[in-house]
């Protein structure tokens, strides 16, 4: 390998993902951590406790972004959320990859290469991807794997070809439940793009062999699911509903207004189909790629496992990017992909800004915020509290934000503890401390120990009384705790 190549990659793979950093870091400072990005991160804390991940009995999916934060934690303990470094140094990787392939296998100069794929990074929308965490991500990344694979099935459909969009597919299934979706959509695309002659010799043979790796992979991992009863498949039937940009659309008019935003964000790809009309083997992955992407945005709104439709569309920025890679002439190609990547530019902020989902709404608010603001100020006074205190009982999916304020509290009891179910077997808790987050939880995510022990923490209750109550947490002390563990606070 060219060490000057390897050095100039690893620079621009540096410089986006310095640039991904400072604009994580300029909506944090507006307030803005994304729910996502605080369950990972709360997960990789508590995995310091012992047995953590089997006791907790509920479902780890989708494991590829849990793994990739908790290397970072265990890595880089100190610095940016590690979900939000995870983010930055992918999409780093993604476009220092993107950059390289323009450069030295699409013939497009050094500086015009560099432009393109800033556009296409910087867009809002995959701005808004990363600061949501890896793995939207990922999806992205995912996509672009498919699309390649696409292409490679059509030009020459080898082996490796197929492993190539096996893998990327994998990448989709194990990324975010949304990445089963966009598996689905694939699917009949993968017969367009294909060679005619895989398709005449063996047409099952060929299909069996793309979708084979992660059928396997999906059925092993929910195997597992099962054994540990971690509640996965319960996961996956329970998608969080759609609150996206199209919240009061119904019908034909709800898909027809994501096609619109989808061809908003990628005119790149109306471009590339423009020029590659005469040539199919160009035009029909180009086709696939994003068809994908806009049919699984379309399967979605029956299921709602992507509520925010911004991140939906957000795939549709790796179609642009096939698009220009693999356009079919030279002549006026930089001048094109360059308007219509800054066109792009422009959709993706139309499409962000058209959105009325919560997060985008709190990520635009943080993203414009005029005056720096505290993160985590919500639970400041509760984890000020509650911090150096032993034997916390407490739900973590209910309140990650404050188990990452904390820093991953020792002595945590949670769902799924043996402390825990001999407490509810008793009726009562046995722990110190109790926290409990009443309101504010996202829908169908009730707190634990709220639930299991609701009546034995009320005012009537023998054993534990309310010591401190701060707008959506209650935290409850153990009547028999010696008052000098109080530490003077009520």
């Amino acid at each position: 390998m060219n060490p000057v190549r390897t050095l100039v990659f690893l620079g621009v793979v540096a410089g986006f993902s310095g640039l991904l950093l400072a604009a994580c870091a300029w909506v944090e400072g507006g307030g803005f951590l994304s729910r996502e990005t605080l369950e990972l991160w709360s997960r990789a804390l508590l995995l310091d406790h012992e047995g953590f991940l089997l006791q907790q009995g509920q479902s780890f999916y989708p494991p590829l972004p849990f793994l990739l934060t908790l290397a970072v934690q265990t890595f880089v303990p100190a610095g940016p959320p590690p979900p939000v470094l995870v983010s930055c140094l992918l999409g780093g990787l993604m476009a220092a990859t993107w950059r390289a392939d323009l450069r030295e296998r699409g013939d497009v100069g050094r500086l015009a290469s560099l432009a393109i794929v800033a556009l296409l990074v910087l867009n809002p929308l995959f701005l808004r991807c990363v600061a949501e965490g890896p793995a939207q991500v990922l999806l992205v990344i995912g996509v672009w794997t498919v699309g390649r694979g696409f292409f490679s099935l059509r030009l020459s459909g080898s082996a490796h070809d197929m492993m190539r969009f096996a893998l990327g597919l994998l990448i989709l299934a194990f990324s975010h439940r949304y990445g089963m979706m966009l598996v689905l959509a694939a699917f009949p695309f993968a017969s367009v793009a294909a060679r005619p002659s895989l398709l005449t010799s063996s047409p099952h043979g060929y299909l069996v062999a793309l979708f084979f790796p992660v059928a396997g992979a999906a059925f092993a991992y929910l195997f597992l699911g099962a054994v540990f009863s971690d509640g996965l498949v319960e996961t996956l039937l329970s998608p969080p509903g759609r609150a996206g940009a199209d919240q009061a659309l119904q019908g034909w008019q709800a898909a027809a207004w994501r096609l619109c935003l989808a061809l908003c964000v990628a005119p790149a790809v109306l471009g590339a189909l423009a020029a590659a009309r005469a040539t199919a083997r160009l035009a029909l992955p180009m086709a696939a790629t994003a068809a994908t992407v806009v049919a699984a945005a379309l399967l979605d709104l029956a299921y709602g496992y992507q509520p925010e439709l911004a991140l939906a569309l957000a795939p549709m920025l790796t179609a642009a990017f096939v698009a220009i890679r693999y356009w079919p002439t030279k002549r006026g190609r930089t001048p094109a992909a360059l308007a219509l990547s800054l066109v792009g530019v422009f959709g993706g902020a139309l499409t962000l800004g058209l959105s009325t989902a919560p997060g985008a709404s709190a990520w635009r608010a943080a993203a414009l915020s005029p005056a720096p603001v505290t993160l985590l100020a919500e639970v400041g006074e509760v984890a000020a509290f509650l911090r150096g205190r032993d034997d916390l009982m407490m739900d973590p999916q209910a309140s990650p934000e404050l188990v990452v304020a904390l820093g991953g509290p020792p002595g945590v009891v949670t769902p799924g503890d043996p402390r825990f179910e001999r407490a509810l077997a008793r009726g009562r808790p046995a722990s110190a401390w109790v926290a409990v987050r009443a309101e504010g939880l996202p829908a169908g995510r009730p707190d634990a120990v709220a639930r299991a022990f609701g009546a034995a923490l009320g005012p009537e209750s023998p054993t534990y009384e309310l010591v401190l109550r701060q707008e959506d947490w209650r935290i409850y002390r153990r009547r028999t705790l010696p008052l000098m563990q109080m530490g003077g606070a009520t």
